[in-house]
């Protein structure tokens, strides 16, 4: 099992957390490997609406991801996405609602949190702002804890591991949370729930 996974160390000031403290949380756990051919299955709940989505990443290059995405609903929708590399370093903007088709994120992410978000919730601040609708609005959400017990099913090896490394961030009403891998070269988002509920269960090729 660990050879498809990084343990690695990260030195990042969440919350009250002393860097000692905060160290010896995250070598508890693992860090994801991510590269270009590996299969995310994510689980949505869609308002009691059940399918998968699913996420092969075609390139990570140039500080950019390409991936195409195909989703188990009704209607089979399914796409290719590319975040380019200012998108991933500094938006706030998540895209959430895909219709299929090719597009291109220049000032939104998906899957991925942006490098701002990360620093912004990991660092001294412990907060940031996002949006969830396209701009319209923004939520700020605040970082709660650091955990290290996300369970994944690796289908490469067979073997579920349980002890995924990630923070956790919600917003003051509990309307938004977020739990994202700590991990600040992946930082993909793990489980979300906005209402409705998208969380990853299972990686392959």
């Amino acid at each position: 099992m660990k050879k498809f996974i990084l343990i690695t160390a990260l030195f990042f000031g969440i919350l009250s957390y002393s860097s000692a403290q905060l160290e010896h949380d995250i070598l508890k756990g693992s860090t994801l490997v991510l590269s270009e051919g590996l299969i995310l299955v994510y689980g949505v709940d869609y308002n009691g609406s059940l399918y998968d989505f699913i996420v092969t990443i075609k390139s990570l290059k140039d500080g950019a991801v390409e991936f195409d995405y195909e989703m188990t609903n009704a209607s089979g929708t399914k796409g290719n996405v590319k975040i380019t590399a200012n998108a991933l370093k500094d938006a706030t903007v998540h895209y959430n609602y895909f219709s299929g088709g090719p597009l291109e994120l220049n000032d939104m992410t998906t899957v991925w949190m942006s490098k701002k978000v990360f620093d912004d919730l990991t660092g001294v601040k412990g907060r940031t702002k996002v949006s969830n609708d396209g701009g319209k609005s923004e939520t700020e959400i605040i970082a709660k804890r650091v955990g290290y017990d996300y369970s994944l099913f690796n289908a490469i090896s067979n073997t579920t591991f349980n002890d995924l490394t990630y923070f956790y961030a919600e917003s003051e009403d509990a309307s938004v949370k977020y739990w994202v891998h700590f991990n600040e070269y992946s930082p993909i988002i793990l489980k979300m729930d906005l209402g409705w509920k998208i969380w990853l269960k299972e990686m392959k090729r």
